[in-house]
């Protein structure tokens, strides 16, 4: 199979990589661990970033997967894939053009929201925070329990949601509630746009053994404006999240950022700078990163192919499982090898003089087990790739 892109892809790629070269600055540099969204945590590189959007966005190459009615170009989602591909090859934030929440919004929106909120989204001069899991619902989305209760022109909702990343910044909470406890598992939920500042809204924060910091949210009478029922409909929300899931899944899979990581470690195991001879002078550890070479390789075929399909219009949730799940675990076996190919030293964090590849090891080995139950948990992406790939029965 031809993964090879098209000339106007190539074309788009190649002013993609002028651009990022023509604009690259220091403060835009980011350390070797970083994949996607240290730029919440460091507010130097967020506003650096931001600016840089500006420049991408004014050299139009920001909107070019976007909905030319939304001032997009129109042009297949292997557009942005490449423009994101790009960015994290050289350690920018990705997460540019269409998202989760703005992908439904386009798509099904009422023309109020789509004035409200698609421009702003675009620009992150909105922020968002996803209000999918609670504490009983474990990977089980359609198990939720937060209820929406309509009064007059306003809902009230009342429930509580666990594992909310920048629930501490966000402007908006993109949030799934039950609007109808009587029709089916999957048909009586609804999506709102849940303002955080509004009264019932409490933030707690929930500490994780990486840099990430999530949150739980409680939600008591919180009271929601009807115009931001998204879709001005009720219990619609299972339907237009799966969409947005279709759309985002072109997006699986950091290969580039994970590559950035392993050509450094293998530059690094090359050097005798900071041992008597050379890492790979070790048999072991030449074949445990020769390891790593294979599985890297594996992770673009699926990210590529993956991308493919989506472009196609014939989305496959199989490979996109396989590809969530292999990213997600590579990322996991690399910084467990490269910290014990560092020893000791691999433990310190960045800015002891001590410290190798700037204590990066240390950061991406106490980051790595987190993405492997966000967004869907292995084991549930496992079971998908069986029943819906293999045709196997439920295990559960």
């Amino acid at each position: 199979m031809d993964f090879g892109f098209s000339p106007d892809v190539l074309e788009f790629q190649r002013r993609v990589r002028e651009f990022i070269a023509d604009n690259m600055r220091p403060e835009l540099q980011t350390g070797i661990s970083y994949v996607a969204g240290a730029g919440e945590d460091d507010q130097e590189l967020a506003s650096a970033q931001a600016e840089f959007r500006k420049l991408l966005d004014k050299a139009g190459l920001l909107r070019v997967a976007w909905p030319k009615e939304f001032g997009g170009e129109g042009l297949p989602p292997v557009y942005e894939y490449v423009l994101r591909q790009e960015l994290e090859r050289n350690g920018l934030e990705p997460r540019v053009g269409m998202s989760l929440t703005s992908a439904v919004i386009a798509k099904c929106g009422t023309e109020e929201q789509k004035d409200e909120f698609l421009e702003k989204l675009l620009n992150k001069d909105l922020t968002m925070c996803a209000g999918f899991s609670e504490p009983r619902g474990g990977s089980d989305l359609a198990g939720l329990e937060t209820r929406a209760v309509r009064d007059g022109d306003e809902w009230v909702l009342n429930g509580q949601k666990i594992y909310t990343t920048y629930a501490d910044t966000a402007d908006f909470m993109w949030c799934l509630a039950r609007t109808d406890k009587d029709a089916g598992k999957h048909d009586g939920i609804s999506i709102f746009m849940v303002d955080m500042s509004h009264p019932g809204v409490t933030v707690r924060p929930l500490y994780t053994m990486g840099t990430y910091l999530t949150h739980e949210v409680f939600l008591d009478d919180v009271r929601v404006p009807h115009r931001h029922l998204i879709g001005g409909e009720p219990n619609q929300g299972w339907y237009q999240n799966t969409l947005a899931l279709d759309l985002e899944r072109i997006n699986i899979g950091s290969y580039f950022a994970y590559k950035r990581f392993f050509d450094e470690v293998v530059e690094f195991a090359k050097s005798d700078e900071y041992t008597s001879k050379a890492i790979v002078d070790n048999s072991l550890l030449r074949v445990r990163l020769g390891e790593l070479a294979v599985d890297l390789e594996i992770l673009r075929q699926l990210a590529n192919r993956n991308a493919y399909l989506v472009n196609e219009n014939a989305v496959s949730s199989m490979i996109a499982s396989m590809a969530k799940v292999w990213s997600t675990e590579f990322y996991y076996r690399m910084a467990s090898v490269v910290m014990q190919l560092l020893g000791p030293f691999g433990q310190l964090k960045k800015g002891s003089k001590w410290a190798l590849l700037a204590g990066e090891a240390e950061i991406a080995y106490r980051n790595s087990p987190p993405p492997r139950f966000g967004g869907g948990t292995n084991e549930v992406q496992r079971d998908i790739i069986a029943r819906r790939g293999l045709g196997l029965p439920r295990s559960r």
